[in-house]
């Protein structure tokens, strides 16, 4: 059966082309003018924070290498700290009962922006954590992992995944559906909400038949069963 996410974003492009729809459409760029910023320079590095361009691989040379340390904000390249995961762990362990030991408020305190060698007359600046709060940086890593385990790669999640891609691809035709399979544009995705499961599954319409019925084998648990994994071992 075709797949509905043989035409999809990645998530950094979708993350970019939101943030156009949003200044496009809000008056957001003419706040900035009036809060002195530019935004023909300052929106296009703001899309490289958010698709984790190194400062190496920066079109913006000055603040790259004037400070290559904002390039390690958003998202961290270079050692996976970043405020990108403090948001989606302190959000998804809420909402599925996760513990999480993370304190992101204790690492703040801890952070600077410091000159690192490397070389003998090489060195750019970093964010740098102090060594007291190692433990800290460690349950960040460890709550992510969890949260890969019970959650984002459990097999139920997988199942369930593709079960709800072929729903929507089967309703494509479904008018809350048609525009964003067709199109692909921002102004349909960002009022295409959770709300369309429900209505695929309410509506009497005969031509949503096969989404429906495929919605309510995952509303009553009739899901394909996992058949078996294989975990790869590490050489000697």
């Amino acid at each position: 059966m075709p797949r509905a996410n043989n035409v999809q974003w990645k998530h950094e492009d979708a993350s970019v082309q939101m943030l156009r729809h949003i200044v496009n459409n809000s008056g957001l760029g003419e706040e900035m003018t009036r809060n002195h910023m530019n935004p023909e320079e300052d929106l296009p590095f703001i899309e490289e924070l958010i698709k984790g361009v190194q400062a190496s691989d920066s079109q913006h040379e000055e603040r790259a290498r004037n400070k290559p340390f904002l390039y390690e904000i958003v998202v961290n390249q270079l050692n996976g700290v970043d405020v990108r995961k403090w948001d989606y762990l302190a959000r998804d362990c809420h909402k599925l009962g996760i513990p999480n030991n993370f304190d992101y408020e204790r690492l703040l305190e801890f952070v600077r922006v410091c000159e690192v060698n490397r070389g003998e007359e090489d060195s750019e600046r970093h964010i740098c954590f102090r060594d007291k709060v190692a433990d800290n940086v460690y349950d960040m890593f460890h709550t992510r992992y969890t949260l890969h385990r019970k959650a984002y790669k459990h097999k139920i999640c997988y199942i369930i995944e593709e079960k709800i891609a072929e729903a929507l691809w089967a309703a494509r035709e479904f008018p809350d559906l048609r525009a964003n399979v067709e199109n692909l544009d921002m102004e349909h995705y960002s009022k295409l909400t959770d709300h369309i499961f429900n209505k695929i599954l309410h509506s009497p319409e005969p031509a949503l038949n096969e989404a429906r019925g495929i919605l309510e084998d995952i509303v009553h648990r009739r899901l394909p069963k996992f058949v078996g994994e294989a975990r790869l071992k590490e050489e000697a």
